[in-house]
């Protein structure tokens, strides 16, 4: 493609040389190479958009910020780390009782003096020989009841750390979403108490002037600066929890957060389904992944007394030995040098009758370990059953929530519109006016809030009972409006 641009460049040189030329004007031909230059330029920039699109700053929705936590969150890749980790646990369990292989080779010298000797083997003076030798030991373990329970108890401990990963998993889910909203409502709160301030302001302005021309009394402008006072101070505050709420999120993904999408006006609000307490109580019991996780370390716990207990047990080995000598001398008299092999099976009993009570003291603490683990488990399902209440109620109380302060806003709107009529006319002083501003602004952020913590806790009551998964962000993505955030972009 170039070969032939080149070429096509070196055509129109020779091809536009020969036309006349207007006197103070650029030659032709260069102007023809550079009007070329500059489409080959705007066609390679446009193909290399095709296959290399620029990422713009948009805001992203849930999805989004989940899909790049799940990249770059540090606390699910430890705990993946620590999963991947047990994984070794199950061989280290099965070592003991496979087969050992040990080699071992020595080399002696020997320096044999000997002054006297009444027995004829020794005789007296100077010896010096050199010995080697070579041993190879192999061990198979018979019977070992520690080892075996051990193995049990690995596979267990495998399991439970797949549990564990499994709720760490469920657990960024919820840090998310619980991050996510919260930057929402630290948003809808900055823009409401930005509504507020603008509004006051245009009070204060339109206050002012009356103030100049005698129409409005001392009392109005008192009031008025004071509220303005108030919210410049509130929008202070709001645009510093905004700012923590996008760091929060920020920290979870590990990557530039720039917007969030808001809640559509319509979303459905519906109680959990069945609408019975108890229903998901009996779920919760059973599906909890941290109180399966608590059940599977109260079994390691029992079989840990087992193995500190088979300690007592006797152990059997089946041993075999090849033994190997070379030496080149000994020290009885007249001995030469003499070469050695040996081959001995035979098995091993070992009975431990007494190790300083060593045995029983791991026995004891494994005991009062199982004891305790116990005890956090019991402590554990009382939570979780009272939890599951509190959630499946805010739920519910959130949607009746939402449904008062909806009302509840817009009685606010109407009570704004015949105040500020009401103050035109004389009935009302300003500062009835502007504490109506107020609980209208109150209202709509609290009738947004309602409606995230609606949202949050269905999550919430998703993850106690064991069944939240990445489906559910899938889910929930949808009720937000993206078509409402590129509206507001493109401002």
């Amino acid at each position: 493609m170039i070969v032939d641009f080149v070429f096509f460049l070196f055509c129109s040189w020779f091809d536009l040389s020969s036309e006349p030329e207007h006197p103070g004007c650029a030659p032709r031909r260069f102007r023809y190479i550079f009007e070329s230059c500059t489409v080959m330029i705007l066609c390679c920039c446009l193909i290399l958009s095709l296959f290399f699109p620029v990422q713009s700053l948009h805001a992203q929705d849930l999805q989004y910020y989940y899909n790049l936590a799940l990249k770059n969150d540090a606390d699910l890749k430890a705990a993946g780390y620590l999963y991947e980790a047990s994984l070794q646990v199950k061989n280290q369990a099965w070592a003991p009782l496979l087969p050992r292989i040990d080699g071992k080779c020595e080399q002696s010298n020997f320096n044999q003096d000997i002054s006297s000797s009444e027995n004829v083997l020794y005789q007296e003076g100077k010896k010096r020989y050199k010995s080697k030798s070579f041993t190879l030991t192999f061990t198979q373990p018979v019977v070992n009841i520690s080892s075996l329970v051990r193995l049990s108890q690995a596979q267990v401990e495998i399991q439970a750390s797949g549990i564990e990963f499994e709720v760490a998993k469920q657990s960024l889910i919820t840090r998310v979403v619980e991050a996510y909203l919260n930057t929402l409502s630290s948003v809808i709160a900055t823009e409401t108490v930005g509504a507020e301030k603008k509004e006051v302001e245009r009070l204060f302005s339109v206050t002012n002037k009356k103030f100049k021309y005698g129409f409005a009394r001392i009392t109005d402008m008192y009031d008025v600066e004071a509220r303005l006072s108030m919210v410049n101070s509130d929008y202070i505050e709001a645009l510093n929890l905004k700012r923590d709420a996008f760091e929060a999120l920020k920290v979870i993904c590990n990557g530039e957060v720039v917007d969030i999408d808001p809640l559509k006006d319509d979303i459905s609000m519906e109680n959990a389904d069945p609408d019975d307490v108890e229903f998901w109580v009996e779920n919760a019991m059973k599906n909890n992944l941290e109180l399966v996780l608590l059940n599977h370390k109260v079994e390691i716990a029992r079989r840990e007394i087992r193995r500190q207990w088979a300690g007592h047990l006797p152990t059997l080995d089946i041993i075999g030995q090849y033994k190997y000598e070379d030496s080149s001398g000994d020290m009885l008299a007249g001995g030469g040098g003499n070469e050695v092999a040996s081959k001995d099976v035979y098995l091993r009993l070992n009975i431990p009758l007494f190790e300083g009570g060593y045995t029983h003291s791991k026995v004891k603490e494994a005991l009062a370990t199982f004891k305790q683990v116990e005890e956090t488990c019991q402590s554990k399902k009382r939570t979780i059953r009272r939890e599951t209440r509190a959630i499946f109620l805010k739920v519910k109380s959130s949607i009746m929530k939402s449904k008062a302060l909806y009302a509840s806003l817009q009685s606010q709107k109407l009570a704004v519109q015949a105040k500020q009529k009401g103050f035109e006319s004389g009935l009302y002083n300003l500062i009835d006016v502007l504490d109506a501003e107020r609980l209208r602004f109150v209202a709509e952020r609290d009738y947004a809030n309602a409606r995230i913590e609606y949202l949050l806790n269905s999550f919430k009551l998703k993850q106690i009972v064991g069944t939240l998964s990445a489906t559910n962000i899938k889910e929930a993505n949808k009720l937000f409006d993206t078509e409402a955030r590129s509206r507001d972009e493109t401002l």
